[in-house]
């Protein structure tokens, strides 16, 4: 089960889209249960709000995503795993979890290993994909950068690895990740951040 130790926080800002300004929010370095919950429960709510589907029609596939049990199962099978939140004022905005490490894919960085983005979803309110007027901008991009930072860490030099959902491929493109020239998870795509491009996302 996953049972996380006492967090440490830190002060992050969003961008709040109603307004054009920079708001408070607070990064976990070790998401609690209570966030997990939150998933489960008033994330939940918002998708079924909205029928399950994004708003170009097709279904939401992160509808039957379960997180607690998602972290209880990874827990159990990996030595390694990192799961990162964002909260502003409590709400919860964004989850990732990482795992690893494994082999790189691309050529040009073969043999290397990275670390496996497994999961990564921000609030249902915040999503392009969902909502006409989403609230919040930046989560991801935050928790993609706390990924390859642990990644730098951990000696692995920022690299990551993903199998991108459909509806995420052109916010991992914009952060600088490359697809894997073969079919990985299907309909998923494989992507990885290289150490080049970690660096710059990371403003090295």
């Amino acid at each position: 089960m996953y049972s996380p130790s006492k967090p440490h926080l830190s002060n992050i800002e969003l961008l709040d889209l109603s307004t054009n300004t920079r708001i408070a929010a607070v990064f976990y370095d070790r998401a609690p249960r209570a966030h997990l919950e939150q998933t489960a429960t008033h994330w939940m709510k918002v998708k079924r709000s909205l029928g399950g589907r994004a708003l170009n029609g097709d279904d939401d596939p992160t509808l039957g995503w379960q997180w607690k049990l998602k972290l209880d199962n990874l827990s159990e099978g990996h030595n390694h795993l990192e799961c990162f939140s964002i909260a502003r004022a409590d709400e919860l905005q964004g989850i990732i979890v990482l795992t690893g490490p494994e082999r790189c894919e691309l050529a040009a960085h073969a043999g290397s290993m990275a670390l496996r983005i497994e999961y990564l979803e921000t609030a249902p309110w915040n999503r392009r994909d969902l909502m006409k007027n989403p609230k919040f901008s930046g989560v991801g991009a935050v928790l993609v950068a706390a990924s390859a930072l642990k990644s730098t860490e951990l000696g692995h030099d920022g690299r990551l690895i993903l199998d991108s959902i459909p509806a995420a491929t052109a916010f991992y493109a914009r952060m600088g990740f490359e697809p894997v020239r073969y079919p990985s998870r299907l309909p998923n795509t494989r992507y990885e951040l290289t150490a080049s491009e970690a660096r710059r996302l990371l403003g090295d």
